[in-house]
């Protein structure tokens, strides 16, 4: 935060439509000096089972995104979950039906697979699991 067009009532500059370039440029640059000061690789590749929340919420709310396919399953997944009808979810997620109608196969074969294991153990396999962690790194 810097002062700026909002003035002090506000704390301050505020970015509604994300930040400027001026405070991209101060979180870059504090990005860098945090990953040089712990070694820590500049780049990094998540696993293939991470999904980011915030892309999900932002893509089931209509929001055009690029998804990797586990966080295009969790999307599916959580609007079926809200009874949204497949028109509804492929218009927010910008997929054509056949694609949707195909992630839906998916996930209910994965539920039909999950049901005798959830109840032989009790614990619920029937969905993807909705984390800001990668899979392996939480296990």
């Amino acid at each position: 935060m810097h002062p700026g067009r909002y003035g002090k009532a506000t704390g301050g500059h505020q970015h509604p439509n994300g930040p400027c370039g001026e405070c991209l440029h101060v979180a870059r640059e504090a990005d860098a000096a945090i990953a040089a000061e712990f070694d820590l690789p500049a780049e990094i590749e998540p696993s293939v089972g991470y999904v980011d929340v915030v892309a999900v919420e932002r893509a089931t709310a209509g929001e055009k995104l690029p998804l990797t396919p586990t966080e295009l399953v969790e999307s599916v997944y959580l609007m079926r979950a809200d009874g949204l009808a497949p028109e509804i979810m492929a218009r927010r997620l910008h997929l054509p039906e056949i694609t949707l109608e195909a992630l839906d196969l998916v996930l209910g074969v994965v539920e039909a697979i999950a049901a005798p294991l959830t109840a032989a153990t009790g614990r619920s396999t029937s969905a993807p699991t909705l984390t800001a962690v990668p899979a392996d790194v939480a296990a």
